[in-house]
C-alpha cells in the first residue's frame, strides 16, 4: 500500500495523473489549520451545481491523507516537481491558483509557469490577515487577497486587492461560502487573452506571422486558397449558397431529437465538436468554436470564433496544417462586416452555441430551426448520451447572462423560428409574450 501511494504521489508530482475535463481551481497550502479554515470555500465549490474541478494541493502527507478524507470529491495531489510545472498546470486544466497564506508556497517553477499561462493567482486566509505573508520580489504577484478577518480585530484596508470579509472567529462559514466563491469563479472563467500569455511560443509566433500576412489584402489574396478568412457577410452567405434555412444545433440532448430527422435545410451550423462521434448530423457547413481540440478535430467546414484572439488560437492551430496540405475556412464575428459590432465581451462571453445563434441571425435566412440549445436544463442531462457530466455552465458562462444574449438576438430576427427543445422554446415564448403585454 505505502508504494503504491508513493508512485502515485510521483505521478502526480510528474504532472502525469488523469486528465481533468473540467476547469479546475488548484488551493495550494501548508497547515492543516489554513485548509481547515476555507473548508466551507471548498465544500460550496465542490457542488454538483458546476463545471469545476477542486484540487488541494500541499507537500504534506499527513494533510493530504485528511484532505482525501474530509473532501472526497476533490483531488488531493502534491506540489509538482519543478521541470513539470508546466505539465501540471495545462494536464489538470488549472484555470486559478489559490495560494494559501503564504506566497512562497508558490514556487519559482510554478510562478513562472503560472504566469507563461496568464493563470490567475489569489492569495487567501481564513484565519485573518496576521497569518498573511506576500513576498516583495516574488516572480508573480497575487491580483487580489481575500482574507477573513474576526471581527474583534480592526484592520485597515491599505491594498487595492485586499477583499476583507468579517468573520466571528478563525474560518469562513457557510454563509460567507457563496460570497468568495463570487469572487474566485471570475478568475477561474477568465479567457486569458492571447497578448498575456507567453507560452507555446513556436506556435504563437507562426500565428502572428500568418496574422500580419491575412491583415495584409496583398498576401491575403494570395494564401486565399490555403488560408480564406471571410471578412464580408455578404460572402459568408454567398459561400453557403445563400440559404433560405438555417439548422443550428448546440450540443444538448434536444440536439438529436428525432424529429430533425425530417428538417429540410439549406446549411448546418453546429458548435465545438462533441457531435462528431454521435454519428446523426456530422456534416456541419459552419462549425462556432473557441476550444483548440474542435480546432484540430473538424473538418471540411467553415470555423466561426468570436474575436481576433481567437482568431490566433485558431491560426496557431490549424494554420501551419493548412498551408501544407488542406485549407482553413474562417470568419470572425466581431470583426465581419456586416455584423453588429461593438459588444462588451467583458460582460459577457457568450458560448459557441449562443455565438453561432448571433451569426445564423445576422444572414437573415427565411427560416431559423434550432435544437440542442437545452443550456444545461434538458432532464437527460448535459449531452446526449452523457449523465456522467455535470448538468451546468462552466465557469465563463451563467444561465441568466446566456439566456439574455440568445433571446434579443432571436428578437432581431424578422424569419420564421422554430425551435425544438422544451427549455429554449418555453423561454422564448415568456418573452414574446413580455414584449406583446408591454
Amino acid at each position: 500500500m505505502a508504494i503504491k501511494c508513493w508512485a502515485k504521489d510521483v505521478v502526480n508530482r510528474c504532472g502525469l495523473g488523469p486528465r481533468e475535463r473540467e476547469p479546475a481551481i488548484l488551493f495550494l497550502g501548508s497547515s492543516l489549520a489554513a485548509f481547515v479554515a476555507i473548508a466551507p470555500i471548498v465544500e460550496r465549490l465542490l457542488h454538483r451545481d458546476q463545471r469545476l474541478s477542486v484540487y488541494l494541493c500541499t507537500a504534506d502527507q499527513n494533510i493530504r491523507q485528511y484532505l482525501a478524507a474530509r473532501f472526497d470529491a476533490a483531488h488531493v495531489v502534491p506540489p509538482p516537481f519543478g521541470v513539470a510545472a508546466t505539465l501540471f498546470l495545462s494536464r489538470y486544466k488549472v484555470r486559478a491558483l489559490v495560494v494559501l497564506e503564504n506566497a512562497a508556497l508558490l514556487t519559482a517553477a510554478l510562478a513562472k509557469n503560472a504566469a507563461h499561462r496568464a493563470t490567475p493567482f489569489a492569495l487567501m486566509s481564513g484565519r485573518g490577515l496576521e497569518f498573511v505573508c506576500e513576498e516583495k520580489d516574488a516572480v508573480l504577484k497575487p491580483e487580489f487577497m481575500i482574507v477573513g478577518e474576526p471581527i474583534s480585530r480592526s484592520s485597515e484596508c491599505l491594498d487595492e486587492r485586499l477583499h476583507l470579509i468579517p468573520i466571528k472567529e478563525n474560518g469562513f462559514d457557510e454563509a460567507q461560502a457563496d460570497d468568495v466563491v463570487a469572487a474566485l469563479k471570475p478568475l477561474i472563467g477568465r479567457d486569458r487573452k492571447w497578448s498575456a500569455r507567453r507560452d507555446q511560443k513556436i506556435g504563437r509566433w507562426i500565428a502572428k506571422m500568418l496574422f500580419s500576412l491575412i491583415e495584409n489584402p496583398f498576401w491575403a489574396r494570395r494564401m486565399g486558397s490555403r488560408i480564406e478568412r471571410i471578412d464580408d457577410l455578404e460572402m459568408l452567405s454567398k459561400q453557403l449558397g445563400f440559404p433560405k434555412t438555417i439548422l443550428c444545433l448546440g450540443n444538448g440532448p434536444s440536439s438529436e431529437d428525432p424529429r430533425l430527422c425530417d428538417v429540410d435545410y439549406d446549411a448546418l451550423f453546429r458548435a465545438n465538436h462533441a457531435w462528431a462521434a454521435r454519428g446523426f448530423l456530422t456534416q456541419p457547413d459552419v462549425v462556432f468554436t473557441g476550444v483548440k481540440a474542435s480546432m484540430r478535430k473538424v473538418k471540411g467546414a467553415i470555423f466561426g470564433v468570436l474575436d481576433e484572439n481567437t482568431e490566433k488560437v485558431l491560426l496557431m492551430t490549424r494554420g501551419l496544417r493548412a498551408l501544407v496540405s488542406g485549407r482553413l475556412r474562417y470568419f470572425v464575428v466581431d470583426k465581419i462586416k456586416g455584423f453588429p459590432h461593438g459588444m462588451d465581451w467583458k460582460q459577457h462571453r457568450p458560448t459557441s452555441g449562443a455565438i453561432m445563434l448571433s451569426a445564423a441571425v445576422q444572414l437573415r435566412p427565411e427560416r431559423l430551426v434550432i435544437a440542442g440549445i437545452d443550456m444545461f436544463q434538458h432532464p437527460a442531462g448535459s449531452y446526449p448520451g452523457d449523465t456522467a457530466t455535470v448538468n451546468a455552465y462552466a465557469p465563463a458562462h451563467t444561465y441568466d447572462k446566456e439566456l439574455n444574449f440568445i433571446l434579443h438576438c432571436l428578437d432581431g430576427f424578422e424569419g420564421d423560428i422554430i425551435i425544438i427543445g422544451d427549455v429554449l422554446a418555453r423561454e422564448w415564448e415568456q418573452f414574446r409574450q413580455s414584449k406583446t403585454e408591454s
